[in-house]
């Protein structure tokens, strides 16, 4: 009797288990692999982080490079963006030269069309800047007033400059002589007519008086007189004719100074009284044509009223360029003085004080 392998009853044997083998060459590979492709994986996590830190780097180090250089994989930057949003609001325009002006273009160029002066430590809104141009400089683009133009980079900063003396603000001044208080205003001349040509000379050793009388070359005038002087001197050149200031505003105790050398108050004016360059208000002035004196009646201030005076001998050409420098500054608003052919005064002179400002605090 055969017996039925699937009968439950009988036993079932179980199948014998064998430990599998591994050879040791397949263990040390199978290690080496691992560890080689944790290195790997190290080393990109360790290049992604330098990579991130190189980047943040360069953007500090670099605040007005495009930001979206560093985003991408190009090898050239695009466009900076644009300067307003890395420039500074405000600039002020600084010259070097205390009191003079900035001439503020129409285009980045010396060539370009000028649209208005600005003074030395006046403030402008920054606009944007240009790459450097072919001057080497930069050119920055501003507003002042309604007047939108450029500046070049060397005559802006950044950093608000010390002010300038608050007469040449405007501000209610004591007459030295009366006492009584009086608007005045103060400017420079190369500001107030910058086309006038400054020949101080009270500023030099070598003068009328035969010594340096200012403690410095700075040349003042009210800022209306000024604007008078400007007028005359721009109908002088429409004639081909140069307007050169020998003396403008005098400090009072120059004046008092000056008066000890020549006691003659048709010469001087007397301290009892103050003069009127005292008050800013008068001027001293010549022709000039192509950068040369002309044939004036006198080649320099002179203290003899028989040469300076209007009446004193002069030849015809003398005459006439006197008569063609009197009636640009009478159509001006000046008058004129008997005793010196040189010297006129604002019309409006009496508005204004006798003041003692040195010359050193404008300078």
């Amino acid at each position: 009797m055969k017996m039925n392998p699937f009968d439950p009853k009988k036993p079932k044997k179980s199948p014998a288990f064998k430990m599998p083998t591994f050879k040791p060459s397949v263990i040390i590979m199978s290690a080496v692999g691992v560890v080689i492709v944790a290195l790997a994986v190290a080393t990109v996590l360790v290049a992604v982080q330098n990579e991130k830190q190189s980047q943040s780097s360069l953007m500090e180090n670099l605040p007005t490079a495009d930001p979206y250089y560093f985003l991408h994989n190009g090898t050239e930057a695009s466009p900076s963006p644009s300067p307003s949003a890395v420039l500074p609001e405000t600039g002020w325009v600084q010259t070097g030269d205390f009191g003079s002006s900035v001439k503020i273009r129409l285009g980045p160029s010396t060539d370009s069309l000028s649209l208005t002066l600005v003074r030395d430590r006046e403030p402008v809104k920054i606009l944007s800047v240009t790459d450097i141009q072919e001057d080497g400089y930069q050119w920055y683009q501003v507003e002042y007033g309604e007047d939108k133009g450029y500046v070049r980079s060397d005559f802006l900063v950044f950093e608000e400059p010390d002010p300038l003396p608050d007469i040449l603000y405007g501000i209610e001044v004591a007459d030295t002589v009366t006492g009584k208080k009086m608007y005045s205003r103060l400017d420079y001349v190369s500001h107030a007519a910058p086309d006038v040509i400054v020949d101080l000379t009270l500023a030099k050793d070598d003068n009328f008086i035969g010594k340096k009388m200012y403690s410095a070359d700075v040349a003042l005038i009210q800022y209306s007189t000024g604007q008078k002087l400007a007028a005359a001197a721009k109908a002088l050149a429409d004639q081909g004719y140069q307007l050169v200031l020998w003396d403008a505003y005098r400090p009072y105790s120059v004046s008092v100074a000056m008066y000890e050398y020549v006691s003659d108050p048709t010469l001087l004016a007397d301290p009892k009284k103050g003069s009127k360059h005292n008050r800013g208000a008068a001027v001293d002035v010549t022709l000039y044509k192509n950068g040369k004196p002309l044939n004036m009646p006198t080649d320099d201030r002179v203290m003899d009223v028989d040469e300076s005076s209007r009446g004193a001998y002069m030849t015809a050409e003398q005459h006439t360029l006197l008569d063609i420098l009197t009636q640009a500054m009478e159509d001006a608003g000046f008058s004129t003085y008997t005793s010196e052919w040189w010297h006129f005064n604002d019309a409006d002179w009496e508005d204004y004080p006798v003041m003692d400002y040195p010359l050193s605090m404008f300078e």
